[in-house]
Parts: C-alpha cells; structure tokens; sequence
C-alpha cells in the first residue's frame, strides 16, 4: 500500500480486511483489522478529555511542561488502544502492523509504535499529528526513519503542539506538505488529496 492508501484506511477499511475491533466515542477513533498476517490500525483524531481543562495558555503550558514521558495525556488514552492490540496479538497471527493516523491518532501511533517495534513489524503513516513524545534524544527519534512517515502542512497548527521548547519531539521521517489554506489546513481529506 502507498502512504495515501494507508492514511485513506481511517476512512474507510479495504474491503480484503477482516475488522476485529471498532470503537468510536467521544475519546476514540480507532479501528483495528487483519488480512493475511498483517494487523492495520486506524487512528482517527477524536479529541477528548486528555487536553487540559483551561482556556489559559500559560496554565496550559505548565500542563505540558510538567507532563512527563507520556503518563498522562496521549499516553493515558494510548494505552487502552495498546491492550487491545497486545489482546489481539496473543489470538492471531501477524507478521507486521501498519498504523495509520491523524491529528490526535497521530501522537497515539507513535506510542503504539514505540511500544511494538521490537516485537512485531511496524510501519506507521501519519497526517497532521502532534508532537506525543517528551524527554526523547534526537537520535531515539530519528531511529523510526525508514518505519514513521509523517505527513504535516506548514499552516496546520496541531503538528507544532505540544510546543518543542518544553521537551515534546515528533519521530520518524517528516514528510512537509508546504502551505495549504489555514481554515482547513487540518483536515484528513486535505492531506489526502496533497499526498496523492
């Protein structure tokens, strides 16, 4: 599959994967599937109670700065998606996980990620996803080079949060899709139509 047919899976699943798992409420976006050997993960960007309850930047910013190596946050919603994969895994066979996400699943993959890749296969393709690792070296982050495409417009504000100065790094290869209309920088559809 091309990144463009693995991001496009969030929207829909190609019709040779059998889904095993499905769940969308107002903290989850994700859906997870398996064709011959191989486990997909969508990961759309429902925003849910993980941000901070506060219209204050500087409350926000201490927020951030005082979350450490993911225990709250992206970390906190990650891990239920990280239980069920390690569920399913111990019931079905597979070689390799794809991951494919945007926005807030974005930052999700990349834990997911991190925590898979020395047990199964993984390649994760992204779209507008935040920064979700914090106190990483920069050589820890560009080891997912060749397995972590990520996909992001200069005008789409979420890829820049959480903010670099209090620790917060992206990982994998970034893959700059230049400007593109602010109102709707943000949007899988946008992205997926740019990639193509």
């Amino acid at each position: 599959m091309t990144d463009a047919e693995i991001l496009s899976c969030i929207n829909e699943l190609p019709t040779d994967y059998k889904l095993i798992k499905d769940r969308f409420d107002d903290f989850y976006d994700y859906r997870i599937a398996i064709n011959d050997g191989t486990l997909l993960v969508t990961l759309g960007g429902t925003v849910g109670a993980m941000w901070p309850p506060s219209s204050d930047w500087l409350r926000d910013f201490e927020f951030w700065k005082n979350h450490k190596n993911m225990e709250v946050g992206f970390y906190a919603e990650a891990k239920t998606i990280i239980d069920d994969i390690r569920m399913i895994l111990s019931m079905v066979t597979a070689k390799k996980m794809i991951l494919s996400g945007f926005s807030k699943g974005g930052a999700h993959a990349a834990i997911i990620h991190d925590t898979f890749r020395s047990v199964i296969d993984v390649y994760s393709v992204t779209a507008g996803a935040p920064r979700a690792l914090s106190d990483i070296s920069k050589d820890f982050a560009d080891s997912f080079k060749t397995s972590f495409i990520r996909y992001h417009f200069i005008t789409d504000l979420v890829p820049h949060l959480p903010f670099f100065i209090i620790g917060y790094r992206h990982i994998g290869k970034s893959r700059g899709l230049g400007w593109h209309n602010p109102s709707n920088a943000h949007n899988l559809d946008s992205y997926l139509n740019r990639i193509k």
